[in-house]
């Protein structure tokens, strides 16, 4: 199935919906370390994904770290690494 046909088969909140559990999952692996991260290699990929998001639309990245704050939390702990260096 193409994007477009997923777009009009399938509504906006179920896609959300779809998502819910794979988001509390990654909620519950954060909030099992002392701190906002990982602790390893997942931590860039996963800051990696919401500043995708960010990038392509700031509502889906306010919606996404909006399911838990420990994914605020670990983007905010992360931003700087994020920075450009144009020096």
């Amino acid at each position: 199935m193409s994007l477009a046909e997923l777009g009009r088969t399938k509504s906006e909140e179920a896609a959300w919906e779809d998502v819910r559990q794979p988001l509390q999952e990654m909620a519950t692996l954060l909030k099992e370390t002392k701190g906002p991260y990982f602790m390893g290699s997942e931590d860039f990929v996963f800051v990696s994904y919401l500043q995708f998001l960010r990038r392509i639309g700031q509502d889906l990245f306010d919606r996404t770290v909006s399911y838990d704050q420990s994914f605020y939390d670990e983007y905010s702990a992360c931003e700087k690494y994020l920075a450009r260096d144009s020096t």
